[in-house]
């Protein structure tokens, strides 16, 4: 990790179980604690302004990596959608009931194509810069997606608070190498059409880049594998664990499903996540990558939904 514009640093960092956005942060402090008569900047940041910079890249290439060089979001982006020769960036400004609320900077890269969306947000801390600047920008590039009739994906994007000089950021992680497995006894498996359409959607959820889409997937998994076992009446419920050290991910986003059947996670996230998803019923709950508050929804339900998905494959595979 290197650190642009100051001093260089390095770090290992761990990479996740699985492909997934990946946030990081880093608070500058002195080595003099004269220069910090008012303390150390605080993690969540303050108010003031905060510049934002959106690295995007073309979907399906470089959404996720294995390196982070902090310093260089805007110029490490790429897209399919290519400037005029002439043009160096373009200046989209913003206007809310017909008040200026500020403007969005699209940068293009070396190759003269649309590389980063940077702009500048008056906010109250990192989280509401976070917010209001991906809703600002995301709109913006749904629009772009559509005039330019090209698909535009956000990598990860920085945050920096300009009074302090504090970094917050998000980037698309590669997840660990795993070891080639086989399970015990996998010769008496038997591959038929159902089993084959289950695995195809798991494998759909693991490859994806789209938080919607992965969530989707494992639905699926669960809904599939909940109808198939659901005729077995010598098997009992299945369950999560009532010990949270039992569970992957963090405890909040198992906690409200310890020691709970499967099957009420099921109707829990029936609404909140697989019909939200799938339809687009203005008079119903609805889920779209443009809304910071709805792409957090998703990411947070992620962990549980593969969980139930894989754990629902493997009690169908020990009963075959």
């Amino acid at each position: 990790m290197q650190l642009s514009g100051m001093e260089t640093a390095s770090y290992k960092i761990e990479r996740p179980d699985y492909n997934s956005r990946e946030g990081y942060m880093i608070v500058p402090r002195s080595a003099d604690a004269s220069r910090e008569p008012l303390g150390a900047p605080a993690p969540e940041g303050g108010p003031g302004h905060y510049d934002v910079v959106f690295a995007l890249s073309v979907p399906g290439k470089d959404v996720f990596t294995t390196d982070l060089v902090l310093g260089q979001a805007g110029s490490q982006g790429d897209s399919l959608v290519a400037f005029p020769e002439t043009i160096s960036q373009y200046e989209v400004y913003l206007k809310n009931a017909a008040k200026d609320i500020g403007s969005i900077v699209l940068l293009k890269n070396s190759a003269g194509r649309l590389c980063a969306a940077a702009l500048d947000v008056v906010a109250s801390s990192f989280l509401e810069a976070e917010k209001i600047g991906y809703e600002r920008t995301t709109s913006l590039l749904s629009f772009l997606t559509f005039t330019c009739d090209v698909g535009i994906e956000i990598a990860g994007y920085q945050i920096t608070e300009r009074r302090t000089q504090s970094i917050n950021g998000v980037r698309g992680m590669v997840g660990k190498i795993k070891p080639f497995s086989l399970p015990a006894g996998y010769e008496r498996f038997t591959s038929n059409e159902t089993v084959r359409r289950l695995l195809a959607a798991y494998r759909e959820g693991m490859n994806s880049t789209n938080v919607f889409y992965q969530a989707l997937s494992f639905s699926k998994v669960i809904e599939g594998m909940s109808l198939l076992l659901a005729g077995d009446r010598t098997r009992n419920p299945l369950k999560f664990p009532s010990d949270i050290n039992a569970l992957p991910g963090s405890a909040n986003q198992f906690r409200r499903f310890l020691g709970r059947k499967f099957n009420w996670a099921v109707d829990y996230f029936r609404p909140l996540i697989r019909n939200a998803i799938a339809h687009l019923d203005p008079s119903q709950t609805v889920l779209d990558i443009d809304h910071f508050d709805d792409v957090k929804t998703c990411e947070e339900a992620i962990p549980v939904l593969r969980y139930m998905a894989r754990t629902l494959l493997a009690e169908y595979f020990k009963l075959e």
